[in-house]
């Protein structure tokens, strides 16, 4: 018996070798250039096609699971996943699906099925300019700066995670929903947020010997990358409402450019490429 556990651990590890050997590349937006990965395994499909028992907390769940795939199997030397964003997701999960899954898709209409070629997709996502949406934004008032950028896939997996921890054991009832719902606003806005800048009047400052008058910046800055996702939510509890829906200046940047990448023609309508669990099925 220990001898047959010591082949199956010796195949087991042969495979896991072989994998480390499969690779293909992926153009990455955010760094604009392509980035090698391992090949998708069975089983790391096996994980984006799992679905949480509750239907509202799907979209959070295999948004951590895709984030493990990435991180997993990132080959190139001085790449970090952490700073790949939201786009930069979707581009990789067109990637997997068409190339070590199945590059045929479609979409079922009034008119009939319309098939896609995921292959034209990633063609077409080398074409576009994403820059714009990447670039950071400050939005403020007379007290308060905020610094906005698309979300990286950390701070998207771990702001994801918490929420899916808040909730996944609560009914999926009405009253749960509308809680829900108000803190995925609150916790999608966190994500965009890399620095909160309070503003403070500077400080004179004059020196004794010369008495010339120095002006010395007291704002206090946040740095958002550096804290823990509660942390990030207990702050932005308390930032003013007009300056968090002014994130849109970003976020809407983001839908639009999904809507570059994934939006096909389906006869006389528009389709919608969700790349989601059922997306890896």
């Amino acid at each position: 018996m220990a001898q047959a556990e010591q082949t199956v651990d010796s195949i087991l590890k042969k495979l896991d070798d072989k994998a480390k050997t499969r690779s293909m590349s992926i153009w990455i937006p955010s760094l604009k250039k392509h980035v090698q990965f391992r090949r998708l395994t069975l089983g790391q499909q096996k994980s984006l096609i799992k679905s949480s028992i509750q239907e509202n907390m799907l979209k959070l769940d295999f948004s951590g699971n895709i984030y493990t795939i990435i991180k997993n199997n990132v080959i190139s030397k001085n790449i970090n996943p952490d700073e790949f964003n939201i786009i930069d997701k979707i581009c990789i999960g067109v990637a997997y699906r068409s190339r070590d899954i199945n590059n045929e898709y479609g979409f079922y209409t009034d008119d009939g099925f319309f098939e896609v070629d995921l292959n034209d997709i990633l063609a077409n996502i080398e074409k576009i300019d994403t820059q714009d949406a990447f670039l950071a934004k400050d939005i403020e008032n007379e007290k308060i700066v905020i610094t906005i950028q698309i979300p990286t896939l950390k701070s998207d997996k771990e702001l994801n995670r918490l929420l899916l921890k808040k909730y996944a054991d609560i009914p999926d009832n009405d009253d749960d929903i509308k809680d829900m719902l108000t803190d995925l606003y609150i916790y999608e806005a966190a994500k965009y947020i890399t620095r909160v800048t309070i503003k403070e009047d500077p400080e004179v400052v004059i020196n004794e010997e010369t008495k010339e008058e120095t002006s010395v910046n007291k704002d206090t800055v946040i740095d958002f990358k550096s804290m823990t996702p509660h942390k990030k939510v207990q702050i932005i509890e308390k930032l003013p409402t007009d300056l968090i829906n002014r994130i849109t200046i970003i976020s809407d940047k983001v839908q639009s450019l999904e809507a570059l990448l994934l939006d096909v023609n389906a006869g006389d309508q528009i389709a919608t490429i969700e790349v989601n669990s059922t997306f890896f099925a």
